[in-house]
Order: C-alpha cells, then structure tokens, then sequence
C-alpha cells in the first residue's frame, strides 16, 4: 500500500486534510473506508464543531478548509460520504461536487448551506443530493450521514429513518 503525505491529527482522531490517510484492510485484502466522512467547510469553527459532534455519533471524519485542498489531497472515492459547505472561500459546494461528477468520482454528498440561491434550489431539486440549511439539528445531520453512507444502516444502527427526517429545508 502507498500512503501519502502525512495528515496532522486534531483532537480525538480527527485529521486535517493534509494528505492521505492509510487504507483499513477488508477481509479481501480491498481498501474499507465507506465508512469515513469528508468535511469541507472554510470556518475552522464549524469545521472544528462538526468534526467533534460527527465524532461523537461514531463517525470517522477527515476535515478540509476547502474544496482546493479536498482536491490536492487526491483520490475522493476513499469517502464514504462528502459533507461539503456550499459557501467556500474559493471553488463552492456545487462547483467541488459537479467536478467530482465530470470527473466520475461520485461520492454522496449532503450540502450544508446558509443562504437560499438560485444553485442551491436546483441542487434541492436533485434526487441523489441531500441539502440541509444551517443551523441543522444533529439528528438529522446524522440520519443523512446513514443514509448517504450506507442504505439501511441507519435501521443496522438502531435509528429508523423516516423520509420527513432528513428535510431538503
């Protein structure tokens, strides 16, 4: 296995997206990481807040400080889920998931946004998307993270997830 440059670990577990993290062997000898969650978002407060309350539901998470760096830290197909910020510093939310998508690495992504703009109506408006406005209550933060990880794990995980938990308001 190569592994990439070396992350810098944050407070319990967590990494800054500075590089790759290694690979958790399966049983088959395959990369295992659906479960491991990207956090996108430029504010360190959020970023740091969303990280601690993700960690504390049982996620794995690696934080970026933008769509730039989420991108220089390479393969995105390592994700199980993207948690993306719609308003970023550089490339937005939408900008970052529509590369990915051109790109072929589609990743389940839950956009996060504060503002109602015209790009954020049509991505509410694609199925495969979940948008979710700020502040988002954690409970359905956390069901749109079983859902996008993993159909049915949130059932596995003890949490039935009804289709007016996770909202697109």
């Amino acid at each position: 296995m190569t592994r990439g440059p070396a992350t810098t670990p944050r407070a319990g577990g967590a990494t800054e997206g500075q590089g790759r993290l290694p690979a958790t062997a399966s049983a088959g000898g395959e990369a295992d990481e659906s479960g491991l969650v990207a956090l996108v978002d430029d504010d360190g407060a959020v970023r740091r807040a969303l990280t601690r309350l993700l960690q504390g539901m049982g996620f794995d998470v690696v934080a970026f400080a933008s769509a730039e760096a989420f991108l220089a830290a390479g393969d995105s197909r390592r994700f199980g889920c993207l948690l993306l910020d719609q308003q970023l510093g550089g490339m937005t939310g939408l900008e970052l998931h529509a590369r990915l998508v051109t790109a072929g690495e589609q990743v389940p992504t839950i956009f996060l946004t504060a503002t109602d703009t015209q790009e954020v109506a049509r991505a509410r408006e694609t199925p495969d998307l979940i948008v979710l406005t700020k502040p988002v209550d954690a409970a359905i933060l956390q069901v749109a993270l079983l859902r996008a990880l993993a159909p049915g794990r949130e059932q596995q995980a003890g949490r039935a997830a009804r289709p007016s938990d996770v909202g697109r308001a």
